[in-house]
Order: C-alpha cells, then structure tokens, then sequence
C-alpha cells in the first residue's frame, strides 16, 4: 500500500511539472508575439509613407503620424470626423464616387491608383495610393499606403510645360517672351503675369498674362514695384506680402486698384544690366516654395536670352552706313569667314566670347583648338556634307573653349552675305550658356525625382524583407507543421514581391521589370526555399527579352511562384525526376505563360477554379486581376496557361481601390 501511494505521488507531481512546463512555454510564446507586435506598430508609426487602417465601411482604425501629417490633422478623431468630399480636390473626388459605384456592383475596384487632397490648412497635395485586405486583429479590414508626389508632379508638370513653350519659340523675340511670361503665370497659379521692361522714362508691359479691363500697358516708372525690382537689379525673386498695408498701396495704381495682396518679381538683364523685371501677382496671400523661386529665376533666364535676340535684330535693322557700328555694338558674337573658313571679320562680343584680344589672335588659332572634341568632329561633318551637296545647316549648336579654358556653349546663325563686293558667310553667335544651365538644373531636378522614386523601391525592397523576416521569426515559435508551412509559402510570396522592386531598384528603366531575368532568380529561390538545388527536377526557362510593367509584374510573378512550387511539392513524388518547362511569350499586345510539368498530373475530375486552397485561389484572383485567363490541361503532366493585356506605358492603370476615401 505505501509503494502504491508513493506512485500516485510521484505521478501526480509529474503531472504538475509538465502543466507548468507548458504554461511557460505558452506564456514565453504569447510574450514574444506581443513584442512582436509593438516592434510592428512602431515600425508602421515610424514609417515615412502614410498608412492607414480602415474597415470595410470606412472608419479609420489606425493612422500613422505620417499620414495625419499628409492631411494635417492633429488626431484620428478629427480625420475620421471630416466629410470625405472635404478631403478631396472636386476631380479627385467625382473619381472616388466612381469608384465606389463600382464597388457596389460587386467590383473589388483598383488596388493602386493616384488622388489629390486638399490639407487641413487648404494646400493640395498628390498622393499615389496603394491599397489591398488585410487582417488586423483577427478581422479582414483594408489597409492604405499613401506616398506623396506632389513635388514630382508639380516638377513632371513643370518640365513638360516649359519644354511645350520651348518648342512653340518663333523668329520673334517679342512673341517669345510673352509665351514665357503666360507659362510663368500659368505655373506659378498667379493671379496676374507681367514682363515690364524700362525704356524711354516709361515702364512698358511688353509681356502679360490675365492682366485685367483697363491695365495702363505704359505708365511713369515712379512707385512701381517692378521699378524697384529693375533699380535694384538684385539675382534673386523679390517677395511682398500683404500689398494692401504697404507703402506700395499709396505709390502703386495696381495694389489698390486690383486688391493685390502678394507680389513676386525678379529683374530681367541685358548686358548685366537690369532692363526689365518679371512679376507674378496674387489677389491672396501666398508664400512661394524654393521650386517656384528657381522657376522665375529660369524663365527670366530665357528672357533675357529674348533680350538679347531682340537687341541683336534691332542691330541688324539699322541702316547699311551703321552696319560696322552696328556690328560692333551687337551682344551677339558676328564672325564673318571666306568659303574655307578663314577669318575675315570679328566684333567686340566674338572676341569676348572667345576671349581674345583681337582678330588676329582668332585667326591664329587653329579652330580644333577653339572647339571641344565633340563639336570640331560635328564641324567636320558638316563641311563634309557642304562639300558633297553644296550645303548646310544654317543652325547649330557649338561648343567652345575660351582662351582661359572655359567652355561655353553657342547657337549659330549661318548664312551667304556679299561682304566687300565678295562672297563670304556671316555667322552670329548666341551665347546659350546660361539657357543650357538652366537646362541641365530642370534635368537634375528630374534625376533627383527618378532617384527617389528608386530608393522609395529599395525601401519598400527592404520592408518586404522585414516583413520576411518577421514571418521567419514567427514560424520559429509555432509548432504546428501546417502554420510553419504556411508562413514559409507567405514568406516565399513576399520574397517575391520584393525580388520586384530589387529589380525596378537596379533598373534604368523605372516602369518595367526584364521578366526573364527575374524568372531565373526567382527558380534559384524557389530551388533554395525547398533544397533542391541538386533536384533531379529539370527546369528550363524561354522568356525571350519580354518585359512587363510593375503593374503586371508583381501578380504575375506571385502566379509563376505559385504554380511551381506546387509542381515541386506535388508533381514528383518521392525524389521522382522530371522536367518543368516555364515559357513566356507575346501576342498581338498580350502576353502568354505557361507552366508545364511531365509529372503525376492534376485530377482531371478536380476544377482548379474552385479548389479551395490559398495557393489556387491567389493564381485565380491575380489573373482575373491582370483582366487575364487561365486554362489547365492534364495531358502526361499538368499544363498551365495563363494570358494577359500587355498594357502600355502611358496606359492609365485599371488600378485598385477602397471603399470610401482611398
């Protein structure tokens, strides 16, 4: 009797260490999912990019600190609390009512797309937006990213309009300088543009833009602001607010008269001397970002390049007793030459161009010495054409090197003259250095938007990652063999994904991925992820140099990940050999993959469109996302077929979108 009870004891208390055992390790497992999860929310409020988190019907569940501060609101509450329609610049918003329309007949809607918002405080501001269902505290709810682009829009719409303006130049200097100044006004969203140049004691509006019923387009000098801005003749825009408490309210007709409250100019030169000045209005206040600045700066650049042709036409139109005078005094280098290019004449501004002290030290050295390598093989050329077909272009753009090393860049105005009873040819020569500066700024600007898009996918590359690394951690802790296997197949997907945005990262081209590259990477991955590298599964690969854009990219490679590492898991069995062959082709404007395995096959009695696993249901869902089909025959394997649009580059996205705001 007493060994039998000290059995039940000695049970008993087993029984107890093992309950204890197991409470801890739970304990320990609920702790670390915990930490876990704050690591995540931390992760989401330290997030450079807007995120939200909504319900079905809308209401905000989270919000990062980024997004308040997109729409500048102080808390969740008051975002939740303003109308959607408030939110939302009227076209933005009439595209949302599309949206939901749509989504209430059943259509999921797009998945990323582009809207614009009105602040708290009135600014607009361009977000790209990128939206799918997830699940937040067991339930399915939709979360939003919003990445602002409003400067890279405001600089595509800039450097496209400026370009526009460019293109539309004519002979007439005049014309010229008022298609900048209503390019200004347009850019600048000004109430009122002007170009006011000084001559003959009157302060002429020579260019203008929305100037109202009964603008004085000449008027004395004295209290303008413009007249100041040409006085003072300062590099950079000079900015005065509240017009109507100013001095300029009792010396300026315009502020009174008009109700101006904000004034913006900058002097326009010739010769570095102020002639004129550029000027935006605005009957509100305004405060101008350092984009707008750099932009007057640039216009009035290219006006002062206008001044310059015109002072030069006005030259060339004086009479022909002044034509030496007229020459001389020319702010355009005048170089007259004989048929094999010699020197025959050069004014003041040539020399200065180049730098010399007189003709005859221009026509001592060699012109390969006065030209850059690239510009003396073009000037080769041209002779070469002249020589063989009697002719050439009468414009072109050169390149030179000053006496002091400098290079500067000219336009040049070529064309037969009688000089002295003989047959010679007079070019002129505008400089454009400055023009071509202001050129390579706007293109700089441009590489800086293309730099940061890049980094916004290495980032995104890198928070994928994360987000793999963080599924790894999980699956360390679980115990149960199909979690484990269902956070590695999510892993694999996120790996995916990110595979992506490596690409587009190390891509020039920002729009497409070289699909059959990244089909490569992604079999080493999937032989990796199931360590198979040494598989006697053969998979060959023919995608040509096909290349889709980002939209297509990521469904599709999500569909390719699926449909083989099922075809490793399941088609051969026990270490069976076999082949997999993965071709990618286009066809009159779409594009056809297919996924071939030679192994056990798939149940012909079984309908892959409505096989209830996670991974079929995916492939479906991406297909019908990409407005694709998809076909499966079981013929001595399994065959997938899956074809869709190849959408252009320029095509608006057939995108993705919520149920309420975005």
């Amino acid at each position: 009797a007493e060994v039998s009870m000290s059995g039940g004891r000695l049970d008993g208390l087993r029984l107890v260490v093992l309950a204890i055992h197991d409470i801890t390790e739970r304990r320990q497992a609920e702790d670390a999912l915990h930490r876990s999860e704050e690591n995540f929310r931390r992760s989401l409020d330290e997030s450079p990019l807007g995120l939200r988190i909504r319900t079905i019907e809308g209401d905000t569940l989270y919000a990062n600190r980024a997004i308040l501060d997109i729409y500048g609101y102080n808390s969740i509450e008051e975002l939740n609390a303003t109308p959607v329609k408030k939110r939302y610049t009227p076209e933005s918003y009439a595209e949302f009512q599309i949206r939901r329309e749509k989504r209430r007949r059943g259509d999921e809607g797009p998945y990323e797309f582009e809207i614009s918002i009105v602040r708290k405080d009135g600014e607009v501001r361009h977000l790209k937006v990128f939206r799918k269902r997830i699940l937040w505290n067991g339930e399915e709810q939709f979360q939003t990213i919003y990445q602002d682009i409003t400067e890279r829009k405001r600089a595509e719409i800039r450097l496209a309009r400026l370009n526009d303006c460019f293109l539309q130049f004519g002979v007439s200097p005049e014309d010229n300088i008022n298609r900048l100044v209503a390019v200004c006004g347009e850019l600048m969203n000004a109430t009122c543009a002007l170009y006011n140049r000084l001559g003959k004691n009157l302060l002429c509006s020579v260019g203008q833009w929305r100037t109202p019923a009964g603008f004085k387009s000449e008027d004395n000098p004295n209290g303008h602001i413009c007249y100041d801005v040409i006085q003072r003749g300062g590099e950079h825009p000079l900015l005065v607010r509240n017009l109507q408490e100013s001095p300029y309210a009792g010396t300026d007709p315009n502020v009174l008269s008009y109700g101006l409250q904000t004034y913006l100019g900058i002097a326009v030169k010739w010769k570095q001397a102020a002639v004129g000045s550029l000027c935006v209005v605005y009957q509100t206040d305004i405060t101008p970002s350092n984009d707008d600045l750099q932009l007057m700066t640039i216009i009035a650049s290219a006006i002062a390049v206008e001044e310059d042709r015109r002072q030069a036409e006005e030259a060339l139109r004086e009479s022909e007793e002044n034509f030496h005078r007229s020459l001389d005094d020319s702010p355009l280098g005048v170089h007259i030459v004989t048929t094999e290019s010699g020197t025959v004449y050069a004014n003041r501004a040539m020399l200065n161009i180049y730098g010399y002290d007189s003709i005859e030290e221009l026509k001592t050295t060699p012109l390969k010495e006065r030209c850059t390598p690239e510009s003396y093989a073009e000037y080769q050329i041209r002779e070469e054409k002249r020589n063989r077909e009697g002719d050439g272009p009468s414009e072109y753009a050169i390149s030179i090197v000053r006496k002091d090393g400098e290079v500067r860049h000219l336009h040049a105005f070529r064309k037969g003259i009688l000089w002295n009873g003989e047959e010679q040819f007079q070019v002129i020569y505008q400089d454009i250095t400055e023009r071509k500066r202001a050129e390579e700024k706007i293109k700089a600007s441009l590489s800086e938007k293309e730099t940061m898009l890049k980094e916004i996918h290495h980032r995104v590359k890198n928070n994928l990652q994360v987000i793999s690394s963080l599924l790894s951690l999980q699956s360390s802790y679980l115990q149960d063999e199909r979690a484990i296997a269902a956070l590695e197949e999510s892993m694999e997907r996120v790996e995916t994904m990110a595979s992506i945005h490596a690409q587009l990262y190390e891509s020039q081209d920002l729009n497409r991925v070289d699909f059959g590259s990244f089909i490569e990477d992604l079999i080493g991955n999937i032989r990796q992820s199931y360590g198979r590298t040494e598989s006697p599964v053969e998979i060959r690969v023919d995608a040509g140099e096909i290349s889709l854009g980002i939209d297509n990219s990521i469904p599709c490679g999500l569909i390719l990940n699926e449909l083989v590492a099922n075809a490793m898991k399941h088609a051969f069995p026990e270490g069976k050999e076999g082949k997999i062959n993965i071709t990618m082709r286009s066809e009159d404007n779409r594009a056809v993959l297919m996924v071939c395995d030679n192994g056990i096959g798939f149940p012909e009695s079984i309908d892959s469109t409505k096989v209830k696993t996670l991974g079929l249901d995916l492939v479906n869902l991406l297909v019908a996302q990409m407005n694709g089909e998809i076909e499966m025959r079981v013929e001595g394997g399994t065959t997938w077929t899956i074809t869709f649009p190849l959408k252009n580059d320029r095509e608006w996205r057939n995108g993705q979108d919520e149920d309420h705001d975005c």
